[in-house]
């Protein structure tokens, strides 16, 4: 989801700074002057309700995660999740701001041009999104719900966004690359990366997911029994 989100507010920031940087820099095409597009102000602001409404999306996901797996009381297993994940999930976080801190001094060059207050809106926005990502960043580092469990319908781990894999419909656990395979009715097929737990964790992981399926009717293949045993050893 995170990507789908991503990749539209890409799309929409780069028509934003079309319409919007190029009117301003009184961009032209052959005798056409995009500064007199027809709706050109309702456009701009148009794309900056549309980018502000995908941000949003992406706040409430972020937050809503982290109450949702907090709210799992009844995890028979849970470990926080590898450093690895916490990594990955701080450069995500840092190129986010970057990028923003870029498109916003994009705003502020272009704002000495513009005698209206057409980018007031996209500086407003922009400043908020990067307060919000930046305090998220230290709830990702300092939260104790970032973390992966193990309940009796299902798995759950939070990094960026929350993840859920029901055991309704399960027929069958693997591992294969180095990711969890879940196999279910009617041929779909789910994977979970592994190398979001830590390494000393899989034993215990395995151990927790069996113990909740063990008297079910699914098949465990070989590659799951024996996961995190070279750990132990």
């Amino acid at each position: 989801m995170n990507k789908v989100v991503n990749s539209m507010s890409l799309i929409f920031l780069i028509l934003y700074a079309f319409f919007a940087f190029g009117s301003i820099n009184d961009l032209n095409f052959s005798v056409y002057q995009l500064k007199e597009f027809p709706l050109l102000t309702e456009i701009i602001y148009g794309l900056t309700a549309v980018i502000f409404l995908l941000g949003a999306l992406r706040i409430k996901r972020r937050w809503t995660g982290l109450s949702d797996i907090k709210s799992f009381t009844k995890f028979t297993y849970s470990t926080k999740l590898s450093k690895k994940v916490k990594v990955l999930g701080t450069v995500f976080f840092i190129a986010e701001i970057i990028f923003m801190i870029f498109f916003l001094f994009l705003a502020l060059d272009s704002q000495k041009l513009d005698n209206g207050t057409i980018l007031l809106p996209m500086f407003g926005m922009l400043i908020f999104f990067v307060l919000e990502t930046l305090t998220f960043l230290v709830k990702f580092h300092t939260s104790e719900n970032i973390k992966i469990g193990v309940t009796t319908n299902l798995i759950a781990y939070f990094d960026r966004e929350i993840n859920i894999y029901y055991f309704g419909g399960l027929q069958q656990v693997a591992v294969y690359q180095n990711r969890l395979h879940l196999k279910y009715r009617d041929e779909l097929h789910m994977f979970m990366e592994l190398d979001i737990i830590p390494e000393e964790e899989l034993l215990n992981f395995k151990n927790a997911v069996y113990a909740v399926l063990k008297d079910k009717d699914i098949f465990f293949d070989e590659s799951f029994r024996e996961l995190g045993v070279e750990n132990e050893n």
